[in-house]
């Protein structure tokens, strides 16, 4: 089976990258994102 941190971990970074994604999705340049 897998270890409960991998798991937390798995979905921290899922969640994370989903938040990336609707960032970007909402930034029109990359320098504002960098800012």
């Amino acid at each position: 089976a897998v270890m409960p941190e991998e798991s937390l971990l798995s979905a921290w970074s899922r969640s994370g990258h989903a938040l990336w994604v609707k960032r970007l999705r909402r930034t029109s340049s990359l320098p504002e994102l960098l800012q």
